[in-house]
């Protein structure tokens, strides 16, 4: 690109108007520590979205708030912790195979008697 292509891409940038789903995004994105801190301490997503909507931090309503939150925290890839190459590799115990216990023949499954016995009338 020559000089004169860089300077009006910079000249456009300025003078678009960001809409509203980009001025959302950004906004969210700037207070993403504080979103996922909040929700740490135990509250709730809407006391966090409230309390961000009323201090003027985030300007967006609770449906895109959630819709941030869902696909950008709460799905986020966790991040991956390289291990030492000197730690060990875990090995799992042994499980033991339990045999299975089996339960009285009464119990096994339900079987329909049409004559009713007196004792479960009572």
């Amino acid at each position: 690109m020559t000089k004169d292509q860089v300077v009006s891409i910079g000249d456009w940038a300025k003078r678009r108007t960001l809409a509203r789903r980009e001025k959302n995004l950004v906004a969210l994105l700037a207070v993403r520590d504080e979103i996922e801190s909040g929700l740490e301490a135990g509250f709730a997503a809407k006391t966090v979205w409230r309390y961000l909507y009323e201090t003027g931090k985030v300007p967006c309503k609770y449906d895109t708030f959630l819709k941030f939150l869902n696909r950008n925290i709460r799905q986020a890839p966790p991040a991956k912790v390289p291990l030492p190459s000197s730690a060990p590799t875990p090995v799992a115990p042994a499980v033991k195979k339990e045999t299975a216990v089996n339960p009285p023949e009464e119990l096994r499954g339900f079987h329909f008697n049409p004559i009713p016995r007196k004792e479960d009338l009572i």
